[in-house]
């Protein structure tokens, strides 16, 4: 009698979840025979929303259940929360620079009114209510450690960032058209999106300056550029900004260093009176 030859043994892949603040996620499975399916489920907290969901790297989009189908490998499944009110997902990259890693955006201290979202951001500091505003709507982030750092300044990349932040973080691959801005990096998105939308520019020669912190002018031709989707000079952008008001209550020279809190300022001004 001739032996049988066993079946071979089913081939199980593994399902692994991660997701960021502000809500929760599962699988129906924690393992999936090859070939079958299995089902994600994102759910938000209060006050939350789905940001995005992410499969093997790919985004299925901003959707609280997805179900993946004829599974041939690992699944790694990332899930991302945002604020109700927010512009941007909640977490990410901290404002300060490359070497820090996660932002504290501060929502475990409470919203302006009932307690400080920055620990060093207090009700008297002349920017208080435009921190609290850009901070609770996810425009700016702090710099990590509960703090804002309110007085020091922005850098380029930075501020592209923020922008790019506002406009929903569009994917912005391959060259970034600046030979000192490298792909792969936190900022890089955010300055080839910039660049290509010809809201920034550079120094000539495919300088852009990454570490060099922005003037009041730089932030307002940045602005205009963006809202107008047309050019301006530094000085055009800088009395646009004037005349509508963005500049009420503070006193800068356009060739100043803009510091995290005239910055946010501009910012509450622009959204509330100009957008």
């Amino acid at each position: 009698m001739t032996p049988t030859t066993p079946p071979p043994a089913p081939v199980f892949w593994p399902v692994t979840v991660t997701y960021g603040e502000g809500g929760t996620a599962w699988a129906s499975a924690e393992t999936v025979e090859n070939g079958g399916s299995v089902e994600i489920t994102a759910q938000p907290y209060d006050y939350y929303t789905v940001a995005d969901v992410k499969v093997n790297g790919e985004s299925v989009g901003a959707v609280s259940s997805y179900t993946i189908e004829n599974i041939t490998g690992p699944v790694a499944v990332d899930v991302s929360f945002r604020h109700a009110n927010s512009f941007i997902d909640v977490g990410g990259q901290d404002e300060r620079d490359d070497s820090e890693s996660e932002s504290d955006l501060g929502w475990g201290a409470g919203y302006a009114g009932q307690s400080l979202l920055f620990g060093d951001v207090y009700p008297w500091h002349p920017a208080y209510s435009a921190i609290s505003f850009v901070a609770e709507r996810g425009i700016m982030n702090g710099v990590g450690g509960g703090l804002f750092d309110p007085d020091n300044g922005v850098t380029r990349a930075m501020m592209a960032t923020i922008l790019w932040r506002m406009e929903g973080q569009p994917a912005a691959y391959g060259d970034t058209g600046f030979s000192d801005v490298p792909a792969g990096q936190w900022y890089s998105q955010a300055i080839t999106w910039a660049n290509r939308a010809g809201i920034i520019e550079g120094y000539g020669k495919g300088i852009y300056g990454l570490n060099d912190q922005v003037t009041h002018e730089q932030v307002c031709a940045m602005l205009y550029r963006w809202h107008s989707g047309g050019y301006a000079t530094v000085d055009a952008a800088y009395a646009w900004a004037q005349s509508n008001g963005m500049y009420d209550g503070m006193s800068a020279e356009s060739d100043e260093i803009a510091t995290r809190g005239e910055i946010a300022q501009l910012l509450m001004a622009f959204v509330t009176r100009v957008w």
